[in-house]
């Protein structure tokens, strides 16, 4: 599976829908997806919730429908450190 990018940026990542899919199956078997709003009172973050959606045992056709059509996103997380170093976040397909 390759990740078509926009405008001049390289591909960075690769997994084979194989991986995907287990993956999927794995972390993804029951699942509440939140949104949420981000406040700051008083120097303290807060947050609202504004909606949240239950999902389980999901469908890997259709997964690979949406990937086709690029309704799915990739989420690289880094966080700046007060060092001012860079530290990469949360986990990756192995």
């Amino acid at each position: 599976m390759k990740i078509q990018l926009k405008d001049n940026i390289s591909d960075f990542v690769s997994w084979t829908l194989d991986k995907l899919h287990n993956r999927l199956l794995e972390k993804h078997n029951e699942t509440f997806w939140v949104t949420a709003e981000s406040i700051k009172l008083e120097g303290k973050e807060h947050f609202l919730f504004k909606k949240v959606e239950h999902t389980k045992k999901p469908i890997v056709s259709q997964f690979d429908f949406l990937l086709e059509q690029g309704s799915v996103t990739l989420d690289h997380l880094i966080k700046r450190t007060s060092s001012e170093s860079l530290r990469k976040k949360g986990q990756y397909l192995s």
